[in-house]
């Protein structure tokens, strides 16, 4: 919390093992610096400058991240003014019973375009919401998840599968809907082996 707002980020880093968590303490440390330190507030602005920072750190250590990077979104909450922006992860918002998904730049931060002519910027939008209406942050991990379905097929969970389980949690407390998400993926999942990091951010306004 900052000058009354509150910054909320789903960070995703790309890669595994080492190369991840480096990219977890880069993060961190560096978003703690642009919104703390530096007073940057607008979430557009603090994923361009996270960027910038980030490349300028791997290029200076020379560690061969290779094409990782962190997908996210962050968003800045005053009340029931929400700005946010992202990098690849979409975010999502549950208002009078339907989802409204909102799409991010193509690119991850800290990612390094093949081809010297792409320039990679981040944009913001303001989201219309109201007392009692939901934000949802996440990485991609939740949808990727193999799973079973009913006709017994080894499939992804997916988006639709996703939506619909916020749309079924949605009259529930934060509690009963954390409880609710993680039993909705384990029946999902069933002995089928966990493909990546899950995460879940649900905020109620």
């Amino acid at each position: 919390e900052k000058s009354g707002r509150v910054f909320v980020a789903a960070v995703d880093c790309t890669g595994h093992g080492v190369p991840g968590a480096m990219l977890s303490m880069i993060g961190n440390a560096l978003l703690n610096k642009i919104v703390i330190e530096k007073e940057i507030y607008r979430p557009a602005e603090i994923l361009n400058i996270l960027h910038f920072e980030t490349l300028r750190l791997i290029a200076k250590n020379n560690t061969g991240f290779a094409q990782n990077g962190m997908d996210m979104v962050i968003c800045s909450i005053d009340n029931n003014d929400v700005v946010f922006a992202g990098a690849k992860n979409k975010l999502f918002t549950l208002i009078d019973g339907k989802i409204q998904v909102f799409k991010t730049s193509f690119a991850s931060v800290g990612y390094r375009p093949l081809r010297q002519n792409i320039k990679i910027e981040f944009y913001e939008t303001k989201v219309p919401v109201s007392k009692g209406d939901y934000l949802f942050l996440c990485s991609d991990g939740i949808s990727d998840q193999f799973g079973i379905d009913e006709n017994g097929n080894e499939v992804k969970f997916n988006l639709d599968r996703f939506e619909k389980m916020l749309l079924e949690a949605q009259n529930m407390s934060i509690e009963e809907h954390e409880k609710f998400v993680i039993n909705t993926i384990k029946a999902w999942q069933q002995n089928v082996p966990q493909t990546d990091d899950m995460l879940l951010i649900t905020i109620k306004l």
